[in-house]
Parts: C-alpha cells; structure tokens; sequence
C-alpha cells in the first residue's frame, strides 16, 4: 500500500491548486517569506523543494512544463526568483514593473521589433532554439507550410474579388509573403490579419478555423509571447551575449526619473552630474554621469537567466493525465 503525500507535499499542491500556474522559481521563495527567512535562499532548502515536486510529479500528482517565459507579466511574475540572492530578487520587484512600463508607454519608446518583424524573423528559420535551427537547417519555415496555403488562398481571393477590404487583401499579400517567397510587405503579421478580418466578419467560419489553424501550426502563441517579450527586454539591456548585460542608458535614465531615490540606495549606484556644476552644458545620458559600477548588484537587474527555462507547475486535469516535460 502506497503512503499518500507527506505534508510539506500536501502544501505544495494546495499552494499550486490557489495560484496556478505558478513556477519553481518562485514557489520557493513564497515559502522562504512565509517561514521568516531574510537572507539569501538556502541552498538545501531550495533542493528540498524540488526534490518534492519531482516526487509528486513522478507520482502523477503534479504537472511540470520546463520552457521558457512567454510574456511579459510572466516575466514580471517569476523572472525575479530566478535567483538564490535575496537584493537581487526584490530588485527585481522593485525596478522590473518600471521598467516594462516606461517601453510601452507614451513616452517609451515600444518593443525593438514590431509583431511584423518578429514573425517575419521567424519565417525565415533564424529563430527558435538551436535543436529547431539544426532541424530546419537553412529552409524557410513558411515553405513548409506551402501546401495548407495553396488551400486557402482561392477561397481568400474569392472573398476579395466581392469586396473592398484592405485587411483581406494584405491577408493574402501577407501569406504570399510567408508561405511562397513572394516579395510583398504588408505592415502586420499574419495573425494580425486574421485576426482583423475575424472581428469585422469578412470570412466564413469554417475558412476563419482553417487559417487559425495555419497561423497555430506555423508559429504557436507561445513563439509569439516569447519573441515580444525579447523584443521588449532588447530594450533596456546593451546584449544578452553577455552573462550580465549593461542597462542601455535610456532605460536607466527611466528608472531614475521614476525611482530616483530608491536608486540612490542601491550600492555602486552612480547619480547624474549635477547641471548645474557644469555651467549650464545639457548633458545627455551617456555623459551626465548616471551609471552604476562593475560589480553592482544593478548588473544583475536583468541577466542572461531572463531567457532560460523556467519550471511551471500545475494540476492534473481531470482525465488529462500527467504533463511532465522537465527533460
């Protein structure tokens, strides 16, 4: 007779059960607060914990999806726990919310890359993982799709030829585009296009239900989250190449119009040159002063980890049966 769930485990599932989905990565450190920690997170408390869930996992009584973040509240949500350093994680609390909203903003300066270039980047297989790119090698993942197009686009052009829509026309340009190596731009993805001419009604269910099927099958919403989210974080760091990527300087100067005095405590933080010692002369960004030095825990603010995998946990539907793709 096997034992039921101890109860740390029982915890574990009733905690998930409330605010699912949740994450490992932050799951631990909800514990660690709960139970008076103020220091950094324990390395053996940390272990006990995942050793819990890989039990309850291996048990069927717990879901457990390794990927990578795939929005931005996802990341506003669990990228902070993505460390064992308690400065770090309430920094990241603190600084990350500012930041996401200065990019989007009217003041911000929006994602790097639009929803067009995202797509079109990843149609032409210079995306995804590096198990993806050997698998594709140097085709283009549009041609891939060529064949469910030439299904579609007699039906598409025929709904045109009965009316004046701009969005059914750049539907089918865009589709030319992604699935035949036409060479037409259109300024929205594909999936943008769907989904404009879904809301004003110009196609038919059953068609409507084969193009979203197309778009799911060709780049999946969660490829979709993960490349707006890279294209928002583009925007405050220099370059993930490195394992801590400087704060671009504007996206510094946003944190400190906006949090200047919590950054004036932060060690190895640098304040702007005062104006007015420098008779007068506008200073722009990367001269006025604002920084901060090698080795401050700033450095770690946003780090090469953001893009790493992340272990989302979750309830057994009834009758799903277990999901556990920790490999």
């Amino acid at each position: 007779m096997s034992r039921g769930p101890g109860s740390f485990q029982r915890d574990i599932l009733d905690r998930i059960h409330r605010q699912q989905p949740t994450t490992l990565e932050t799951l631990r450190w909800q514990l660690a607060d709960e139970e008076g920690g103020h220091g950094n997170l324990p390395k053996s408390r940390a272990f006990a914990l995942e050793r819990a869930v890989a039990n309850l996992a291996k048990r069927g009584l717990l879901n457990v999806e390794k990927r990578a973040l795939a929005t931005v509240q996802e990341w506003l949500s669990h990228y902070p726990g993505k460390t064992h350093r308690r400065a770090v994680r309430q920094l990241r609390v603190d600084l990350l919310p500012v930041l996401a909203e200065w990019v989007r903003s009217d003041e911000g300066p929006g994602p790097l890359f639009s929803a067009d270039e995202n797509e079109r980047f990843f149609a032409r297989a210079e995306g995804g993982s590096l198990s993806a790119r050997i698998r594709f090698g140097k085709k283009d993942r549009g041609l891939l799709f060529a064949s469910r197009w030439r299904q579609v686009e007699p039906h598409l052009r025929a709904l045109l030829a009965q009316s004046d829509s701009d969005d059914l026309f750049y539907l089918i340009a865009r589709g030319k585009y992604l699935f035949t190596r036409a060479p037409v731009e259109t300024r929205f993805s594909f999936g943008q296009l769907v989904d404009r001419c879904a809301a004003k009604q110009l196609i038919p269910k059953a068609l409507l239900a084969d193009l979203n099927t197309l778009r799911l099958e060709f780049i999946p919403p969660e490829t979709v989250g993960a490349l707006e989210l890279k294209s928002v974080i583009y925007r405050f760091v220099t370059s993930v190449i490195h394992r801590h990527p400087d704060l671009k300087p504007e996206a510094l100067e946003a944190l400190y119009k906006a949090r200047s005095d919590y950054l004036k405590t932060v060690p190895g933080f640098r304040p702007p040159i005062d104006q007015k010692r420098r008779r007068g002369i506008l200073l722009d960004p990367m001269r006025s002063g604002l920084g901060y030095e090698n080795g401050s825990i700033l450095a770690r603010l946003i780090d090469q980890t953001t893009f790493q995998k992340f272990h989302f946990l979750s309830l057994p539907t009834e009758g799903g049966g277990q999901k556990d793709v920790t490999s």
